[in-house]
Order: structure tokens, then C-alpha cells, then sequence
């Protein structure tokens, strides 16, 4: 991830995202972008402690520094290194992404009510 954002970094801020987020919509991206107008970094944690969406205005190594990944600490270890590294940071609602069977079932629920909200956008 931290290479990610240091190959586009130069062109302005980046909004690094997950792709098991089906309520991750338009409306929450302007949302973090508007974040970053006030923070120097994003984060939207999701349910299960990680997170599904960081923004940075300028590098942060520290902020991809974990020991480990994919438990249940994720996001508030990613809040504590962006703190130490003395980054302002911004944090959206917590969201949920799909990880485990039981978030298929979740995922199936809500699918009718994402596709609507889809196909309601308007480019901004």
C-alpha cells in the first residue's frame, strides 16, 4: 500500500481503497477527499477492526507498519502510527467490507438497496 501511494503522491492526495466494500459509494469518497482538506490522513475503519479506505496528502511509511495485518487491531494501530508520525488525521464512520461467509449473507440483504444507490449516482 505505502508503494501505492508514493507512485501517486506526487500528482496530490490519494485515496487508497479496498475492493470488498459494496457500501462504499460516491457520496463516502467526496467525504474522504473532504477529509483531507482538513487532515493530513483518512480513515475508515470497518466493523471487524481493520480498515477499507486510507488517505494520505504526503508519504507516511509508519502508517503501513504493522507488525501484523488482519486482525482485529488493524485500524486503531493504524490511528496510533499515523499519531506518532504527528499526522492529523480524519476518520469516516465505521463501515463493513466481505471477508467471511457470514458477510455474503449480509452482502445478499443489502444488494438490492447498493444497486439502487449505483444507479442513482450522478458524476459529480
Amino acid at each position: 500500500m505505502h508503494q501505492a501511494m508514493l507512485r501517486h503522491l506526487p500528482a496530490g492526495p490519494v485515496l487508497l481503497m479496498g475492493s470488498d466494500l459494496p457500501a462504499l459509494d460516491s457520496q463516502r469518497l467526496r467525504e474522504a477527499a473532504r477529509c483531507l482538506h482538513d487532515h493530513e490522513a483518512v480513515l475508515q475503519p470497518s466493523e471487524d477492526g481493520g480498515y477499507g479506505l486510507i488517505g494520505l496528502k504526503a508519504a507516511c511509511p509508519a502508517a503501513f507498519q504493522l507488525d501484523h495485518w488482519s486482525h482485529a487491531d488493524v485500524s486503531r494501530e493504524t490511528l496510533a502510527l499515523l499519531a506518532q508520525a504527528g499526522r492529523s488525521v480524519g476518520c469516516l464512520p465505521v463501515s463493513w467490507d466481505v471477508d467471511e461467509p457470514h458477510d455474503l449473507v449480509r452482502l445478499r440483504r443489502h444488494f438490492p438497496a447498493l444497486m439502487a444507490n449505483l444507479s442513482s449516482c450522478q458524476p459529480a
